[in-house]
Parts: C-alpha cells; sequence; structure tokens
C-alpha cells in the first residue's frame, strides 16, 4: 500500500520516482486501491512522470488510461451542471454557494482527473423550497427524499444535492457553532474562484477550512476516509496556507473543536503524501504522529466510504444494526482525532434510527 502514497506523492511533485519497479501484480493491485481511495485521475499523473522503467505493464496501463478518460468525461460534464444549476438560482434570486467536488478539484495540479462523485451546493433555508422548484426547471428533483440537511436531485444525469443546512454535526454545540458561522459568511462573503474558465461562488477560506475538516471528521467515523479527501486538504492547504494560520481561521477550528483533527490531517498530509513543512511550520506531538499512523491504516484498510470494509453484509434486516455497531466501533478506536463528536455519534446515531422507525409507523 506504500507504493500508492509513493505514485500519488509524484502526481503531486513532491517526488521524481518510486523507491523501486513494481511488479505486475503490484500494479494490478495499485490500479484496484486507487480506484477504492478515488484517485485513479491523480495516479494517472504520476504514472506520465514516472521514467519509463518504473511504468506499469501496458495492458494495466490501458486500462488505467481509459478509467482516467472516463473520469476527465465525468468532469467536463460535472463543470457544463455546474454553471447550468449557478445561472439557473442566479436567474431565479437564489444566493447559493458550491462547496466540495469541482470546487476541492479546482486546486489540483490537473483539476480534470478528479474524481466526481455529485455536486453539492448550499442555499439559505428559507429558500430551499424555491430551489427545489427552480432545479425542476433544468433537471428532476426527488421531492420523496429530503435528507436531514440536504434533498436530492438530477441535472443530466448527474447528481446534486442542494442544502440547505451545510452539515449535520452530532455535538449540539458543535452544530450550533457551525450555524452560527455560516449565517456570518452566507451570502455576503462569499468568494468566487474560477472552474472551468467560469466564475463560481464558495466559501470565504477561513469557513472552508472548518467545512472540509469537519467532512472529513464525519466520514472517519460515520463512512471511511480515502485518499482523495485526505488529498482535498492538502491542496486546500498549499493554495490557502497564510489563510490559514490566521487568527480567523484557527477561530473557526476552535469554535468547532476541531484544532486536533485539523493537526492530526495536516500531519498525514505531511509524513504520507510529503507536504511540505514549512506551509504551516507546526510541530506535531509524539501522540499526534502516532494517531496519524493509525489512521493512515485505517484509510488504506476501509477507503472512500467504507468500500474496503464489508461490515453490512447481504442481510438487509441487520444493516441497521451492524451500521449503528460498525460507527460506535469507530468512535471508539478513533475517538482520539475528534472527542467533542465521537462522544456523541452513538447517541445521534440511535436517535435517527428511532426517528426513522417512527417515521416508517405513522
Amino acid at each position: 500500500m506504500n507504493l500508492i502514497l509513493e505514485l500519488l506523492q509524484v502526481a503531486l511533485g513532491n517526488r521524481d520516482s518510486l523507491f523501486r519497479a513494481p511488479s505486475a501484480a503490484e500494479w494490478e493491485f495499485l490500479f484496484n486501491a486507487s480506484q477504492l481511495q478515488a484517485v485513479a485521475g491523480l495516479c494517472v499523473d504520476g504514472i506520465e512522470r514516472l521514467p519509463d522503467s518504473q511504468r506499469p505493464p501496458f495492458d494495466i496501463l490501458m486500462q488505467w488510461i481509459g478509467l482516467c478518460q472516463i473520469i476527465e468525461t465525468q468532469n467536463k460534464l460535472h463543470q457544463s451542471v455546474l454553471v447550468k444549476t449557478r445561472d439557473c438560482l442566479r436567474n431565479g434570486g437564489i444566493d447559493a454557494a458550491f462547496m466540495k467536488g469541482l470546487v476541492c478539484g479546482s486546486r489540483y495540479p490537473n483539476p480534470k482527473r478528479r474524481s466526481c462523485g455529485d455536486i453539492d451546493f448550499v442555499v439559505g433555508e428559507k429558500n430551499f423550497v424555491k430551489t427545489l422548484d427552480l432545479l425542476e426547471i433544468i433537471g428532476t428533483v426527488d421531492r420523496e427524499l429530503i435528507h436531514e440537511h440536504h434533498g436530492m436531485a438530477f441535472v443530466d444525469n448527474v447528481q446534486l444535492e442542494p442544502h440547505y443546512k451545510v452539515h449535520n454535526y452530532q455535538n449540539p454545540s458543535v452544530d450550533d457553532a457551525m450555524q452560527r458561522m455560516f449565517a456570518e459568511v452566507f451570502p455576503q462573503k462569499l468568494v468566487e474562484i474560477e472552474i472551468g474558465g467560469e466564475k463560481i461562488p464558495v466559501f470565504p477560506p477561513a469557513f472552508e477550512c472548518a467545512l472540509l475538516v469537519g467532512h472529513m471528521v464525519n466520514h472517519v467515523y460515520a463512512e471511511g476516509l480515502g485518499l482523495r479527501q485526505v488529498v482535498d486538504l492538502m491542496m486546500f492547504i498549499q493554495k490557502e496556507h497564510e489563510a490559514i494560520k490566521s487568527e480567523e481561521c484557527q477561530g473557526c477550528l476552535g469554535m468547532m473543536k476541531m484544532e486536533r483533527a485539523f493537526r492530526v490531517f495536516a500531519c498525514v498530509c505531511e509524513e504520507y503524501l510529503g507536504m511540505s513543512h514549512e506551509l504551516l511550520s507546526l510541530e506535531f506531538t509524539a501522540k499526534e504522529k502516532q494517531f496519524a499512523a493509525k489512521l493512515m491504516n485505517d484509510i488504506k484498510a476501509v477507503g472512500n466510504f467504507g468500500r474496503g470494509a464489508n461490515y453490512l453484509g447481504n442481510n438487509k434486516a441487520l444493516m441497521p444494526l451492524k451500521s449503528y455497531f460498525w460507527v460506535v466501533g469507530r468512535c471508539v478506536k478513533l475517538g482520539y482525532l475528534c472527542p467533542a463528536e465521537a462522544r456523541w455519534w452513538p447517541v445521534s446515531k440511535f436517535r435517527r434510527f428511532l426517528l426513522k422507525k417512527l417515521c416508517r409507523k405513522l
């Protein structure tokens, strides 16, 4: 598994070659691992920079290039849907902030090779219903599927998640802090970045830092964290490191009780992806380094959205119970990362499970 970290370091410009030339079997493993971790396109960047003697066998290389072309095509489609959505909301008088996905990808060395999932954006809660109405002009809306903080829509076969709240945090005080921070920046302090030649409204760096870290913490406990999210944060740090060191950004992380989580994630970026220490100049404790190693082992085993862990099985009746105990186990095992959230996850997940059961009976 260390080979994929080396390959990512090459892709990100943090080393020139692998420690040694992998065998054909190892390249097959790397190909599968890159998909599990949602970094297949980024790995192609690394392969293109390797010396000829270290490149994969022709058949594996062709599979990888074919997958990369699919990723690039999906990325292009997502960009067109992003612009279409932005224009639809803007014409309808709705302020929106786009987040994650293409926003993170815009910072990659080769943005078109970041794997796409869906398109996330947030609007004011009072405008949520109107947002769904507008989205029906350009696509379809699943009005039966309203999650606890977002809805679901489809435009040109691309999944959209229109949020009326950036995220639901398990700890009530953390959740309240995020809502207060959101009210301070939305919509008056939004900024614009360029994606595919278009200006897209996004959150300012201090808020986005807290959002990205919170999103990663959620993945760690609820679903499994993949290397794609780690690379997303690393790309953000490399671009916004001066803003991250500001009192405003550190204050946001403090309000969210996620200073330790940020430090651990930053340690992972430095220790395993080769991020320059000079960017943040953080001195990590022995405990933080030890936990960063533990977290990296979990990332390797579990993968993006937990795809590497078959913890649910095929028995649908037992899936909710297995999911619950899986989360509880992760909160115990990885609680050091963010105790404020880990303590509340078992309570919140159990409460949501009971509410779903109650709603079905009603």
